[in-house]
């Protein structure tokens, strides 16, 4: 099991810094916005304090508000902390580092603070929290706001109690874990439990387990049901925990510095049988965590490490619990002296549909270790530690989470070189993107008697638009093995020389021929590449003849031998019977453009660079130009939409020079290809279907040949591409239209099943057209979708701010038949949160309330329509009736 990033613990006793308090504070204010958020929220929270002096720091602290009161108790845990000063913000050669919290605004006295809300999920769990504001010189009196994560609506989810003991757990977390295909888990949130150790967790379809946390207690994640939650389902399981006995305690430190504590970071401990118990760092950077005897992993978690703005260490440190508790421990965290950043975007330019986590490290050594995480962007930076030198190079590569099992993430060009070098000082961009992976090339590894060969490493590479993909997997006790792959060509190789999984390691160096890599076109299909592994023969020549060759006309052929340790060095021993103007390279390549007919008998010499060589005679024709002008080329790999395509139209025969064109009368290309007289169809494909066009070669002496074409061009995936709405204010009509690509057209718009309502006075057309008059304020996270032609579906999560507005809200009120005798009746809208008041007047100049009210959220008509009963006793005077909104 990988080590699980994104924990968090509940209930920890922990001390709670309330700073001292002066009589006389400065006028200063605090608030986070949005103040309410659902576990789905994609956005940045915003923290805003005013009145402070300029330059001034102070402290922020988020506490969990575990019983729900709104008054921090003592033993709520801490969450998070940081510290903030106005002007100033995480910056390395003109980047910023946008995961550590600073002064975003340029105004003297105020900050705002921008926290990417989705880049931990510790920080998604459903629940109430506190933020306290607070002075390290005692400035102003500490200042608390309230702070609330609901759970996102969803029509299915997972309910039950947590027990320790058959006795339940007030207040316990509850973590909930996605399941990848290799069984992998990785946090996407939870829930806290009530008084009585009941939860609730609403969730997607999909594959979960979960977990409990609390003080002194442990989770064995190894026995953890995997729960598939369908549409509509409700499941019910209840939660244990084990009473930990023994404990773990240290210092979350600067390393080098252990007076510079770090407070409020997530320290999740694990052992290689499941076992998980989590703590957090206090104010001062201890931590206590509970724990049974064991050799426990003790590390902080990467998105509290992120936050900081620190790096990590690879290894992690262990410590062993058998026989009693441990304390004095650790753990050391690097700040940070240099940035990568850049996008994590998909091939169209956009961003994906949630946090990737983007990961550094030194690839030599194997010391370091940080992480990243994109916001609603799609932007991301990452930390590292600058000037270890060429010796000790870094690499940035998405986590492989399995976050995202349909898609394959590009790697930065200088991952294809071992790393590059990072000055202190220095911010390097590392931008990626991903294709979607939704084919697979699998196999199996096996020695030449049948054996399958466990445990050793398989990769897959390819370079699509400039991007460079890779792939890594080692074979399972079967010796098979499988990638998920997207649409290019892959070159699949066994790792035969470097690390514990390699053909060396596990056959023993010098006792095999190193298998050849194989070539695989994946289009849309599956693809199959096996190895058989052969003892070692010694060095030996394999190609035995070569194609013939023609005057004028470019010619290439690899020759193929075998060596025991791999390396291949080749030459000719008598270049002067060799074809002239052609070449032989030491990767084996006979490459050149003949310039004479004739048959060439040479010897070509193979040699593994430890001393041992071999040699065989080969024959090469060279044929004279001319012969009937063709095109090889007589059919065409398929295309994708907005996948950029490139194909080589190919001939033989005739006179070079050639050129390339459309066959007189040919249909156009497919919209946005283009044929170049040098024979190379290309184009970003924008329309799907079936093309059929003809092509023509004319060669130097004017003689043609054409060739019927046909173009498969698939459409690409469905997908929405609308993933942020701009803020809208209550009372302002709003319009905007949701986009998508991909799929057939045309598109239906509607809200996906189980999805809330957009903001009360909004609707969602057909035609993807997000309109009305909000005539309530807050933020409202809904999910819109998108079906084609051909009923395929995608959805995506939205969520859409109204702002208070000042001005009162047109309604429109509606006549209705008297309920009784002597009343007058009349029916308008409502919404929750909104004041409205019913207003009297004999004259239309002097107004007086009648009925003034607000509905609550709770309230079942709130958001239908309100109908309001007048008295109108016979024989009054006339009277007219009004009703004010919002005031």
């Amino acid at each position: 099991m990988k080590f699980i990033k994104g924990l968090l613990i509940l209930g920890a006793t922990l001390l709670v810094f309330i700073p001292s308090l002066r009589a006389t504070p400065p006028a200063v204010s605090f608030s986070v916005t949005p103040s309410v958020v659902s576990n789905t929220y994609n956005g940045y929270l915003t923290l805003l304090i005013t009145g402070l002096t300029n330059t001034e720091t102070v402290v922020v602290q988020k506490y969990l508000d575990a019983n729900g009161n709104g008054v921090l108790d003592p033993g709520e845990p801490l969450w998070q902390q940081f510290t903030l000063t106005d002007g100033t913000n995480a910056q390395i050669g003109g980047v910023t580092n946008f995961n550590v919290p600073g002064d975003t605004d340029t105004v003297p006295g105020q900050i705002t603070a921008l926290i990417n809300f989705q880049a931990a999920s510790a920080q998604r769990i459903s629940g109430n929290y506190l933020y306290v504001l607070s002075s390290p010189l005692n400035h102003f009196l500490p200042i608390t706001i309230s702070f609330t994560v609901t759970n996102f609506l969803y029509p299915q989810r997972i309910t039950g109690s947590v027990f320790s003991n058959t006795v339940p757990v007030p207040y316990a977390g509850v973590i909930l874990f996605t399941v990848t295909t290799n069984q992998d888990l990785n946090s996407v949130g939870g829930a806290v439990a009530n008084a009585a150790g009941a939860y609730n967790i609403p969730a997607p379809p999909g594959l979960y387990a979960l977990a409990a946390f609390a003080t002194n207690g442990v989770a064995n994640i190894a026995s953890a049901a995997f729960l598939p939650l369908l549409p509509g389902a409700t499941i019910s399981t209840n939660l244990s925990l084990q009473p930990a006995t023994e404990t773990i305690s240290g210092k979350v430190q600067v390393a080098g510095k252990p007076n510079l504590g770090l407070p409020g970071l997530l320290v999740p401990v694990q052992t290689k049988k499941g076992l998980l118990a989590v703590g957090i760092s206090d104010t001062n950077g201890n931590f206590n965590v509970g724990v049974n005897p064991n050799d426990w992993k003790v590390s902080v978690d990467s998105a509290a490490m992120a936050q900081a703005g620190c790096v990590g260490l690879q290894n992690t440190t262990v410590v062993d619990t058998t026989t009693n508790s441990v304390s004095g421990v650790p753990i050391d965290l690097y700040p940070a002296t240099a940035l990568f950043y850049g996008t994590v975007k998909d091939s169209f330019g956009n961003p994906l549909p949630g946090v990737v986590d983007v990961q550094a490290t030194d690839t030599d050594l194997n010391t370091y270790q940080s992480d990243g995480f994109t916001d609603a962007s799609g932007n991301f930076v990452v930390a590292a530690l600058g000037g270890l030198g060429s010796a000790d190079p870094w690499q940035v590569q998405v986590a492989s989470n399995g976050s995202f099992p349909n898609y394959l993430f590009s790697q930065p060009a200088f991952d294809e070189s071992s790393g590059t070098n990072i000055a202190v000082g220095q911010a390097i961009p590392a931008s990626m993107i991903a294709i979607i992976a939704t084919n697979q090339i699998s196999g199996h590894v096996q020695t030449s008697t049948g054996n399958a060969i466990a445990g050793v490493g398989v990769s897959a590479n390819t370079t699509i638009n400039g991007y460079d993909f890779n792939a890594y997997v080692d074979t399972d006790t079967n010796g098979n093995y499988a990638f998920t792959v997207g649409n290019g060509l892959w070159n699949i190789n066994v790792n035969s020389q470097y690390g514990n999984d390699s053909l060396n390691t596990i056959l023993g160096g010098g006792t095999f021929q190193f298998p050849a890599s194989v070539l695989i076109g994946i289009t849309n299909q599956n693809g199959v590449a096996n190895f058989t592994v052969e003892p070692c023969d010694g060095i030996q020549i394999v190609t035995t003849n070569l194609p013939s060759g023609q005057v004028g006309v470019y010619y290439s052929f690899f020759l193929d031998g075998s060596t025991c340790n791999g390396q291949q060095s080749w030459s000719v021993s008598d270049p002067l019977d060799f074809p002239p103007n052609l070449g032989l390279s030491g990767n084996g390549q006979i490459q050149g453009t003949p310039t004479n007919t004739g048959t060439y008998t040479f010897t070509v010499q193979l040699s593994d660079n430890n001393g041992n060589e071999t040699i065989r005679n080969l024959t090469l024709v060279i044929n004279s130009a001319g012969g009937s002008l063709q095109v090889a080329t007589t059919s065409l790999p398929n295309g994708t939409v907005g996948v950029y395509y490139s194909q080589v139209l190919q001939f033989t025969g005739g006179q070079p020079p050639c050129q390339w064109m459309l066959s007189p009368g040919s249909a156009a290309l497919p919209a946005s290809l283009t044929l170049s007289t040098n024979g190379l169809l290309a184009g970003l494909p924008a329309t799907n279907g079936t093309y059929y066009f003809s092509v023509r070669v004319t060669d130097s002496t004017k003689a043609t040949a054409d060739q019927p074409l046909a173009l498969v061009i698939n459409n690409a995936a469905l997908q929405i591409t609308t993933t942020t709405l701009t803020n809208t204010t209550q009372n302002a009509f709003y319009s905007t239209r949701l986009t998508a690509t991909g799929g057939t057209a045309p598109y239906t718009w509607s809200l996906s099943p189980g999805s809330a309502s957009p903001p009360s006075g909004l609707a969602l057309a057909t035609n993807g057209i997000l309109s009305g008059t909000p005539i309530g304020s807050g933020t409202a996270t809904f999910i819109p979708e998108v079906t084609d032609a051909t009923g395929a579906s995608a959805y995506q999560i939205l969520s859409l701010t109204v702002t208070p507005s000042s001005l009162p809200q047109a309604i429109k009120l509606t006549l209705a038949p008297p309920a009784a005798p002597g009343t007058i009746q009349f029916s308008f809208k409502i919404a929750a949160g909104v004041n409205y008041s019913i207003q009297s007047s004999p004259d239309l100049k002097t107004w007086t309330d009648f009925q003034t009210f607000t509905f609550s959220n709770s309230n079942p008509t709130a958001g239908e329509v309100w109908t309001a009963t007048i008295p109108n006793p016979a024989g009054a005077q006339q009277t007219f009736y009004r009703v004010k909104v919002g005031q």
